[in-house]
């Protein structure tokens, strides 16, 4: 677990999990918008939920809240290019 930095905010995405880091980073690399650091690492969260989130850290100035777009944190898991292609019967 990465220890939270004095003045730094975090932000987890809303369900699908943590498979593992690498995805991880590729789910908060919409945050980053040239300003700060984002980091990223799964965390296990209390209760009865099974499996872990992908949490996106800022530091050194990054916007919590960075200007959209796009969409920061990614979704988790990404649309598949197969639901975004389908066609209309006739």
């Amino acid at each position: 677990m990465v220890p939270k930095a004095e003045g730094a905010c975090e932000k987890a995405t809303i369900g699908g999990g943590c498979p593992d880091v690498k995805q991880c980073e590729e789910t908060c690399l919409p945050c980053y918008r040239g300003v700060g650091i984002v980091r990223a690492y799964c965390s296990a969260p209390g209760g009865d939920i099974p499996y872990a989130q992908c949490i996106c850290t800022f530091l050194e100035g990054a916007p919590c809240e960075p200007p959209a777009p796009p969409r920061c944190p990614a979704l988790w898991p990404p649309p598949s290019h197969l639901a975004l292609n389908k066609t209309l019967p006739l």
